[in-house]
């Protein structure tokens, strides 16, 4: 029998193509690997719940999955010291209003009780997060959180995480917090979620984190940032367009890149994506792939990312031009409605060097 040294197991484990199945195997392969690859199999965790039917209700019931989860690891401090990650998420089972077999709490009630159980969590994710009540363990080692409504009573709450690295976030026109100089955290990446009344606070957040932002998200309001001079980390920008679908004006949006682009001297990624009400295939590239937008690529751009997929002739004014291109991969994600055939474009990118993958859109 061959044995691998734990060295070569450990970066085999690291991988980040790897499944929860790929780690129970390697794990049951040797008490050796059990131990390595334990982190790997307890970083996460994700906590479902049911809801009401009445949908004005906001409380929600742990389901039973859920329920026996966190008991597991209540018992278990040792495993759920390892959880790094932890998403509350809504899944397919409901209950009506009074229903007696369901213990109905509010979603606050609900993140009480998993900060109590994980201790040192570092991302925390749900698509309605609210502050906890008190501080939690966690505070000290969280570095992102994500879709949470930035207000005063949240902002009390995130300057104790001083470690923060990604904030996910959205504002109302009402309870905008008014932000410290300097902030007590350092953000490397900052994605608006959606933006209700003036973007001013979502600006001053930006205009404090621009020494380490490294990524940002602007949620199709290219409108309301064109100048990025003022942020010399600034390695990836994630937008969202409309490709002339609906009451989207493109050429409005390609003005917008235009005074954009040049200030962009150390972008390496560019992600874009369609607005999801109004997606059509090759949207994109009819707003991107136009020559005088191509030829404002800053020199650094290596990844192109994005929710569609290109045509041969887009593929041609994306990168076809005679002084060639700095993009080593672009990144398509096609509709599962649609199906393109992208042979002859994948084909004549990967020809000049230019690999083509499944976006990562994350």
């Amino acid at each position: 029998m061959v044995f691998l040294p734990n060295e070569l197991v450990d970066r085999i484990l690291s991988e980040s193509v790897l499944r929860k199945r790929d780690y129970c195997n390697i794990a049951l392969a040797s008490h050796d690997f059990c131990a390595l690859a334990r982190r790997y199999l307890f970083e996460d965790v994700t906590v479902e719940c049911a809801y009401c039917t009445d949908e004005s209700d906001p409380a929600r019931a742990l389901t039973d999955t859920a329920r026996r989860r966190l008991r597991f690891f209540r018992t278990h401090p040792d495993l759920a010291a390892l959880v790094r990650g932890a998403y509350r998420v809504d899944g397919s089972e409901t209950f009506r209003p009074g229903d007696p077999d369901y213990q109905v709490k509010a979603i606050g009630r609900i993140w009480d009780a998993i900060y109590t159980v994980f201790p040192r969590l570092e991302q925390v994710w749900d698509e309605f997060l609210v502050p906890p009540s008190t501080l939690p363990a966690c505070t000290s080692t969280l570095r992102s959180v994500r879709s949470l409504w930035l207000t005063n009573e949240a902002f009390t709450w995130l300057r104790h995480c001083r470690n923060l690295r990604s904030l996910n976030c959205s504002f109302t026109s009402e309870g905008a917090p008014v932000l410290p100089s300097p902030l007590p955290f350092s953000l490397e990446e900052i994605r608006l979620d959606e933006l209700y009344g003036p973007p001013t606070p979502f600006l001053d957040l930006v205009r404090l984190s621009s020494s380490t932002l490294r990524s940002l998200d602007l949620c199709g309001r290219l409108a309301i940032l064109t100048d990025f001079s003022g942020l010399p980390a600034l390695e990836t920008l994630r937008l969202s367009v409309c490709g002339g679908q609906g009451r989207a004006d493109p050429a409005h949006e390609q003005s917008l890149l235009r005074a954009s682009l040049p200030t962009l001297t150390r972008l390496k990624t560019l992600v874009v994506v369609q607005h999801f009400s109004w997606r059509r295939s090759g949207g994109v590239f009819d707003v991107i792939a136009h020559p005088d937008i191509v030829a404002l690529f800053p020199k650094t751009l290596e990844r192109i990312e994005c929710d569609d997929e290109p045509t041969l002739e887009q593929c041609k004014s994306l990168f076809g031009a005679p002084a060639g291109t700095s993009v080593r991969a672009l990144g398509v994600l096609g509709r599962a409605d649609v199906m393109r055939n992208t042979t002859e474009a994948r084909r004549w990118c990967q020809e000049r060097g230019i690999a083509w993958r499944k976006a990562r859109l994350g």
